[in-house]
């Protein structure tokens, strides 16, 4: 009799204990007298691992891709996925730089007031109060364009983000 210990996570492969105990497996094997046998057993561990797509980076997505066992298919759903991620990146790259130019022309406008309000009370300075006016006219110009290009870039969020969560829901390998 052989008694083998029971490991948690781990079976027998292609055999069958003759006996087994809360901690041990037994195996019941013939052996001649002054005889010698060598008898293997084998065991598996199944790794099971979950990773989140969404979750993972454009150059994390990609190393996946790299990986020769994965499936043509495969590949190409994640490739899809992985360029969708990186179209996001540069969306969200895209409306922190509007997001700051809408801050400073903010900024700006209000400068622009101020300075406007002080010199209307200062004799001789209507020209520089018309002059400042003008260019309050401009940035908020290019002020209305910018929140214009804000919600354009949201929008265009929305879209892509739905399109990866379909592209995620539906993957398969």
């Amino acid at each position: 009799i052989i008694e083998h210990p029971v490991r948690p996570g781990y079976k027998l492969v292609d055999m069958t204990a003759t006996e087994t105990t809360a901690d041990k497996y037994r195996f019941e094997v013939a052996v001649a007298a002054n005889a010698t046998v060598k008898h293997a057993i084998v065991e598996e561990f199944v790794y099971d691992q979950t990773i989140g797509i969404t979750n993972l980076s454009y150059e994390q997505i990609m190393v996946w891709v790299r990986n020769k066992d994965l499936s043509e298919a495969g590949r190409a759903q994640l490739e899809r996925i992985a360029n969708l991620k990186r179209q996001i990146g540069d969306n969200q790259l895209e409306q922190q730089r509007t997001d700051e130019r809408v801050n400073e022309f903010s900024q700006d406008e209000n400068r622009l007031r101020n300075n406007i309000n002080t010199l209307r009370n200062v004799a001789g300075q209507q020209d520089k109060v018309g002059a400042y006016s003008e260019q309050l006219a401009a940035l908020g110009v290019r002020l209305v364009a910018l929140r214009d290009q804000q919600a354009q870039l949201r929008q265009q969020a929305d879209t892509m983000q739905r399109q990866l969560n379909d592209l995620v829901e539906t993957l398969e390998f």
